[in-house]
């Protein structure tokens, strides 16, 4: 049954944000396929509960230094905009999983220490 269309007026009141770490298209299409056929269904027809959500979006993001992804990296660049090493969070991209000083002077802040520091301003 398709959601219906219901434009919030007043502004959003909380913000539910699901993060489905290694999902690629690939394994969401083989996920599809999977739970459609183990139901006796037609897999590539079958719809998963996310895929019916009012707004859904991919994000692909990556680490600094390496091609295969680190959810502690990639999870950083989500919440704080800025790639990172593999194996750090919420460090910058000139600082190694192994200096405590490199990483003390590269720390970048997420929204909620963002808004931490506002409002104790």
């Amino acid at each position: 049954m398709p959601l219906t269309d219901v434009r919030n007026q007043t502004g959003a009141k909380n913000v539910i944000l699901f993060i489905g770490d290694g999902m690629g298209l690939s394994t969401v299409t083989a996920t599809r396929i999977y739970d459609g056929q183990s139901r006796g269904l037609d897999g590539e027809s079958n719809i998963l509960p996310f895929e019916n959500f009012p707004d859904v979006a991919l994000v692909k993001t990556y680490n600094s230094n390496q091609q295969v992804p680190d959810s502690a990296g990639t999870a950083s660049a989500i919440h704080t905009g800025v790639k990172t090493r593999a194996g750090v969070i919420d460090i910058g991209p000139g600082a190694h999983r192994t200096d405590c000083a490199e990483a003390l002077a590269a720390q970048v802040l997420n929204p909620g220490e963002l808004a931490v520091a506002r409002a104790r301003r």
